[in-house]
């Protein structure tokens, strides 16, 4: 986490704003009556004091120390020129030191850096100190000395505010931070000024604060001073020549930003819905022609002309198809005279290729099934036992079958670039933590007033401090869970080392708001007093760096705390955390790639699990808090795993086997009669539709009911929201809303570089780095850039670069230390038997040479922040960030990352949203690198790629519309050549088909829009079945039709839908309704809206096009009868045969008679 970046142990945030004020060296307190003169001179203390301070001294000053004198034309080169100071080689001392603190922070921005030291060198060593400095409080020290207790220190007010200006913007990049969240005390960067920034440099009641100091700004003398205001320099602008601060820690030296590119604008025509005034449009034209058509031709009826001999094919117009003949009714009797079948043969020799052909491969098909049902029937019991053997053999394979419950291997395919550069992080760098979370509210308890400063303070009811005290209880058994397993075998500690032992518990990383109070109960109850208590969670919400939590590093509040943001506010430091409304205590637990080695961390999260699964049962209830917790791999997208084992699938798989069996058919059954909805179909509902007035009544709203749906299409929401995966009664489900609901910061980012590029080299290092000297389309520039921006890039925070904090590490003479018994490491804060290894810095960046840069890059990962004065270390930042191999002494870094935040991410769209931006600055840096290598001449390439734990479930969205309607068109276009094959060549009935499917599948997606439907992969496979559902309710009434006599469309329409509409609407529609009800009663989400939902709208409008308008299409456009395949029939003597598919039944005189054949229907 970015937080442990820093090494901030407990007494390092004290010792930076000591070093501000080079306290131990400006002790001094100058006398009212010696202007111009000194106010001090040495140091005034025991060696048993911990807080130096000077002595009393107000004559003139003193030559410079010689033996100091490198001191002083270090820091203070204006002042070693003159010749004479104030200070001593004691106070130099302590000025060296101390002032390393400070250089830890700010020397990156030299500028800055030279600004700030000076009021130090003035306040420590000028020679006119009692100009500006006036004692105000002193102490007898010994017989012949006093020392200053307390000074006012007059300050230019354009020196302060110029000087806070030029290191405002400072990074301390290990802690994603700026340098003034460190030396601004309580206030933090948000609300630091000038005036607070310097008053914290000189309050006293810091442990390194010797004495107070008083700063009094103004740029007019007040008090008989003059107030101290030297020139300084805009951090743009470099000293003595020197680049200026880089943009990174300086806004003034960053390029004007490009303007913002307009947020992509929804297609709109004159202010209204671009799709839906194109589908108004489309709608208006073809409603206007067909009306137009259907009244005002007033052309005959569709009437299909006898077919009496070759030179008369009587027209059957359409306008889907050229002239063609085909088969009047009125020719029967001619067909059925004294000419008999030869006549008939005759008649059909005229017909097209396709008809002959048509009609000779239907004719195969049904002698072969004729001839297979009869095998088949004669045998009934040989076929049922090797249709049971079948079953067998293939269920045996149950055995071998695996259960995928990774949710990575569910939602991304092996080779899809999101598991490509999954695999790459994890294997180069370990997976991401694994976290033990719990999200806890409080019911039944009202807010809490505090009074700060005159201001009265709403806190939410979590802040109780009986709520706090359990949750602190709670916390602390987790804490001490564990039989052979304990929580410090798995932590992840951040700022532990091997020179200091095993791991404790206290050392491992627990984001938890109680390490305010150093989690300890008594910090609560000896301050209940007027909610007193409360005053911590001001102080280190606004500033988590000064409450650093017992194993190093800080609490950041947007992580412990949660519920203070309203809907679409972004975090910020300014939020109101004291509103929240739920407390996060997360447990980070190191992962592996290796599994064999996660088996420790596997055991303790199930006895965790265990633990938690008993507290909510037996104590919860009585603390009031609704807590609900996860121990996953990854912290977000684990719902998804479920899918594989959810029971609606399986009664889902049964359903479609049972739906095979029919019953049998007894002849008393066909006795029965033609059955009451036949008789529906054929005196009532079938007379209606085919009135003009209805038939033009349905083509015009099934075609508005299209367009409407063409229009709200694009509008589908892509993606699926978490919850919706999960059981109403899962414990995960309520995890998933309150991390919705709560959880107020961005999963983290990586954006990773691979192997390539040659750190040790400088070119390559400004190819990279922030800082200056840096090229400014450096890696670390261009993600400082994104972050500018984070409503386009979804970047929050700068991504931190371990290559600027090694340069300012090996910079500082106290960081690099090693032991000179065998040249290894040393950490630090170690001093005897450790010596500083003096790395050389060249050129006029001053950074290690390349040799130097590969032999301590590995000391520098090793080292951890102190308080000793090196700050800089990278291994609780950067320990898992580089990649290297060692050559004896040598590192060559290969892959690294640069680690940085996403925005808050609620919703799907957030989600591969952020993604798709994160890739897209990935691949300008790609395109960067690689034309500066070439720039170089380097013969080698590298590529950059982010990396977030939810990318691999989230890359799917990207190409969700291309592949849906790539999936559609497949699923079509297969419907469309087997429909054309299997009808017997029919081109137009296969048309027809494949319209009113398309219809189907449209009117599908703006039933979606309409219903919250989302589009995933889910919805998809249910359009992709959609296809092939809507296939029954179309082909049994146009293969119907295809064959069927009459003298017109609407009569052979008619006959179609009264012999196959009850069957479609009884043994189809209803059929399917039982298995979608139990659908609707589902307790997983996902059932209920992607499949109860789905499937009720595929066989609803399904129904509704084949028994509605595709028998209306078919009387406007409907294909001839196929004259060939007509002919075939009578030449076999079926004049009164009737086919009977799986849902026909077909009567014959009084005989009833199954044969399983295609549809063709006798001339009688």
């Amino acid at each position: 986490m970015a937080g442990s970046g820093k090494r901030i142990m407990r007494g390092f945030l004290p010792s930076i704003l000591g070093y501000l004020f080079l306290l131990h060296l400006a002790e001094y307190i100058p006398s009212a009556s010696a202007k111009g003169q000194c106010v001090w001179y040495g140091v005034c203390s025991n060696a048993t004091e911990f807080k130096k301070k000077n002595c009393l001294y107000d004559g003139p000053a003193k030559p410079v120390d010689e033996g100091s004198r490198s001191i002083l034309e270090k820091y203070c080169p204006d002042l070693a020129a003159g010749g004479l100071t104030c200070c001593d080689g004691d106070q130099l001392s302590n000025l060296n030191s101390k002032i390393v603190l400070a250089e830890n922070l700010i020397a990156r921005c030299p500028s800055c850096m030279n600004n700030f030291i000076k009021h130090i060198c003035t306040l420590t060593c000028a020679p006119d100190q009692s100009n500006y400095l006036k004692p105000v409080k002193t102490s007898q020290f010994n017989a012949t000395h006093k020392r200053i207790d307390e000074i006012d220190y007059h300050l230019g007010a354009t020196y302060m505010n110029n000087t806070f200006t030029s290191c405002s913007n400072v990074q301390v990049p290990s802690s994603n931070q700026v340098a003034f969240d460190l030396m601004c005390g309580g206030y933090g960067s948000q609300f630091c000024t000038p005036q607070r920034w310097f008053d914290t440099m000189g309050d006293a009641s810091s442990a390194f604060v010797p004495f107070q100091i008083n700063y009094i700004s103004g740029d007019e003398p007040s008090d008989g001073l003059m107030p101290y205001n030297p020139p300084t320099l805009p951090c743009n602008v470099g000293v003595n020549g020197q680049p200026g601060c880089s943009c990174l820690d300086c806004e003034a030296a960053c390029p004007a930003p490009p303007p913002a590119p307009a947020p992509p604008r929804p297609f709109s025509i004159a202010g209204a819905d671009g799709y839906a005034v194109c589908m108004a449009i489309v709608f208006i034209i073809f409603t206007s022609l067909f009306l137009g058509g259907v009244y005002c031709c007033n052309q005959q009826e569709n009437i299909v002309e006898a077919w009496r001999s070759v030179d008369h094919d009587g027209p059957e117009t359409s306008p889907l198809h050229t002239h063609r003949s085909s088969v009047a009714s009125d020719a029967n009797a001619e067909m059925s005279g004294a000419g008999g079948p030869l006549e008939r043969a005759e008649g059909a020799a005229d017909a097209s290729f396709f008809e002959r052909l048509g009609a000779k491969t239907e004719t195969m098909l049904e002698d072969f099934f004729q001839w297979w049902g009869t095998i088949m029937a004669s045998r009934p019991w040989l076929v049922l036992f090797l249709g049971l053997c079948f079953i067998v053999a293939l269920g045996h394979g149950i055995k071998y079958m695996q259960v995928t419950t990774n949710p990575v291997e569910l939602w991304a395919a092996p080779n899809s670039r999101s598991r490509q550069e999954r695999e790459f992080f994890d294997s180069h760098f370990e997976p991401f933590y694994r976290t033990e979370m719990l999200i806890i509210t409080a019911k039944g308890l009202p807010d809490i007033e505090y009074t700060a400063d005159g201001t009265v303070m709403t806190f939410g009811s979590v802040f109780n401090a009986t709520f706090l005290l359990d949750v602190l209880d709670l916390q602390n058994r987790i804490m001490a869970l564990g039989n052979e397993t304990r929580i410090e075998d798995i932590c992840f500690a951040p700022l532990s080392s091997p020179f200091e032992g095993p791991v404790s518990a206290q050392q491992c990383a627990v984001m938890s708001p109680l390490a305010w109070w150093e989690n300890d109960p008594d910090n609560i109850n000896d301050a209940l007093d007027g909610n007193a208590y409360l005053g911590q969670v001001v102080r280190c919400s606004s500033n988590p760096y000064q409450c650093l939590a017992e194993w190093g590093g800080p609490v950041l509040p947007g992580v412990a705390l949660g519920g203070f943001l309203a809907p679409g506010e972004p975090l910020g430091k300014a939020s109101r955390f004291h509103r929240a409304s739920a407390l996060i205590l997360t447990l980070l637990v190191d992962n592996r790639h290796d599994r064999d080695k996660l088996k420790p961390a596997l055991q303790w999260e199930k006895e965790f699990i265990e633990f938690m699964k008993n507290y909510t049962e037996n104590e919860l209830g009585q603390v009031g808090p609704s807590m609900f917790l996860t121990s996953v791999s990854e912290s977000v997208c684990f719902f998804l795993g479920a899918l594989s084992d959810m029971p609606a699938v399986r009664a889902f798989a049964l359903f479609d086997i049972f739906c095979c069996v029919s019953g049998t058919k007894t002849d008393a059954a066909a006795d029965a009669g033609e059955g009451a909805l036949y008789n529906v179909f054929k005196y009532a509902y079938v007379p209606f539709l085919m009135r003009r007035e209805v038939r033009a009544a349905v083509m015009v709203v099934f075609f508005a009911w299209l367009c409407s749906s063409v229009a709200v299409a694009p509008h589908i929401e892509i993606g699926l929201d978490q919850e919706l995966s999960m059981p109403q009664d899962s414990f995960q489900l309520k995890y998933f809303q309150y991390l919705n609901k709560y959880l107020n910061i961005g999963p983290p980012v990586y954006f990773v570089i691979t192997e390539g590029l040659d750190y040790s080299d400088t070119n390559m290092q400004n190819m990279v780095c922030g800082t200056r000297f840096c090229r400014p389309d450096s890696v670390a520039m261009q993600l400082y850039a994104a972050s500018r921006t984070p409503n386009a890039t979804y970047i929050a925070q700068p991504p931190n670069s371990w290559l600027d904090d090694f340069f300012d590490w090996a910079a500082l003479t106290d960081c690099c230390k090693y032991f000179p018994s065998n040249d290894s490491f040393c950490p630090s804060k170690n001093d005897d038997p450790c010596e500083p290894c003096n790395i050389q810095l060249v050129g006029p960046e001053r950074r290690p040479s390349p040799d130097e840069f590969q032999r301590y890059v590995p000391y520098f990962l090793q080292d951890n922040p102190s308080s000793t004065g090196c700050v800089k270390g990278g291994h609780a930042a950067y320990g898992h960030a580089l990649n290297y191999q060692l050559n004896k002494t040598r590192a060559v870094v290969g892959a690294t990352y640069f680690q940085g935040y996403h925005t808050v991410l609620k919703t799907s769209h957030d989600y591969y949203s952020a993604l798709r931006a994160a890739r897209g600055i990935a691949a300008n840096l790609t395109e960067t690198l690689n034309a500066q290598l070439r720039e170089l001449g380097a013969a080698r390439a590298v590529s950059v790629f982010p990396y977030s734990v939810f990318y691999v479930f989230y890359e799917q969205y990207l190409t969700m519309w291309p592949d849906t309607l790539k999936s559609m068109g497949i699923s079509v276009l297969s419907i469309f050549i087997v429909t054309f094959v299997l009808m017997g060549f029919d081109l137009f009935s296969a048309l027809v088909v494949v319209i009113t499917i398309t219809m189907i599948v449209v009117n599908l997606g703006g039933l979606m829009y309409w219903w919250g439907i989302s589009l995933n992969a889910v919805s998809l496979v249910n359009l992709v079945m959609a296809v092939g559902i809507a296939v029954e309710f179309c082909s049994h009434l146009v293969h119907s039709f295809s064959v069927s006599p009459g003298e017109s469309r609407i009569a052979r329409a008619s006959a179609a839908l009264t012999r196959m509409g009850s069957s479609v609407l009884s043994g189809i529609t209803l059929t399917k309704f039982g298995g979608i009800i139990v659908l609707g009663t589902a307790k997983s989400q996902i059932f209920q809206v992607f499949y109860f939902r789905m499937y009720l709208g595929i066989v609803l409008f399904g129904a509704a096009h084949g028994l509605i308008f595709l028998p209306v299409m078919l009387s406007y456009i409907g294909s001839p009868v196929n004259k060939q395949k007509l002919a075939e029939q009578m030449l076999r003597g079926k004049e009164a045969a009737v086919a009977e598919t799986s849902l026909t039944r077909v009567r014959a005189g009084h005989t009833v008679q199954t044969v399983r054949q295609y549809n063709f229907d006798a001339l009688a």
